[in-house]
């Protein structure tokens, strides 16, 4: 970690209410041929549940998983006090908790919509060897990570995006080898906001890698304290970087650390 990314924490952690968030895939854990193998890299969650026990911090894990696996996946348990977002911002635990899930959230046209579409994303999945499609309670995802030749996943994902902008109607979300329709215009930026604003938090910091992580770090304000941080290459809205998802840890454990030594 640079000087600069960690004199950000440093400020961020000395705040009264902070939020320290991140994505899942690709920032706590690496990408795997099967997505449901994903796990967290040591000490990711371990120090977010160390954050999530000192006063003033809010902790959360922001996806574009369906909360339900995004559970699974990370091991955060119900009454941990640890907040899950999924769906890009269209579900979290406190409003599953209470009835509120996505799947209660569809319209019978938004139910109508989403078949429409999966039927549509199979068709084109059909066409290419190693190309899959995701089912999600609020969204259905075309994925091209495990084929083989890269070109054809290329015209694979640019299929689906004509297929979006053939219907208006539909909210298209392109990420890393992956093609997302969710029926819900939430973003992880928005979720964010709402978190934000529900906690009193003045600062936050989060951690993503992907482009619907842009949305987040576009939300953000870096001269009041917020420190957005991109994992990995590519152009980012983020002020900071890491190079490495092997890198998360230590900013985790920095924060931590960070936070412990505030005076009040």
């Amino acid at each position: 970690m640079n000087e600069d990314l960690r004199r950000r924490i440093e400020a961020a952690a000395a705040q009264e209410n902070v939020i320290l968030a991140s994505d899942f895939d690709g920032c706590l854990a690496a990408f795997t041929e099967e997505p449901m193998d994903a796990r967290p890299q040591p000490g990711t969650i371990e120090s977010l549940r160390e954050a999530a026990g000192l006063p003033g911090v809010t902790v959360a894990l922001v996806s574009g998983r369906e909360l339900s696996v995004l559970r699974d996946l990370s091991g955060v348990e119900p009454q941990e006090p640890i907040i899950l977002i999924g769906s890009h911002g269209g579900e979290s635990s406190a409003a599953d908790d209470a009835g509120g899930g996505a799947e209660n959230l569809l319209t019978d046209e938004q139910r109508a919509l989403l078949a429409e579409t999966d039927a549509a994303l199979v068709a084109i999945a059909e066409q290419y060897d190693g190309a899959w499609v995701e089912r999600k309670v609020a969204g259905v995802v075309l994925h091209t990570r495990t084929m083989a030749d890269q070109e054809a996943g290329e015209r694979a994902l640019a299929q689906a995006r004509e297929y979006g902008l053939a219907h208006p109607e539909l909210h298209v979300m392109s990420g890393k080898c992956v093609v997302e329709f969710p029926m819900l215009r939430a973003t992880k930026g928005t979720a964010l906001h709402l978190l934000a604003a529900a906690t009193g938090a003045t600062v936050t910091v989060y951690l993503g890698d992907d482009v619907t992580d842009e949305r987040a770090f576009e939300v953000l304000e870096p001269d009041r304290g917020d420190v957005s941080i991109k994992v990995g290459s590519g152009q980012t809205a983020a002020v900071c970087r890491l190079d490495r998802l092997e890198h998360v840890p230590g900013v985790l454990a920095a924060f931590v650390a960070a936070r412990r030594a505030r005076r009040p």
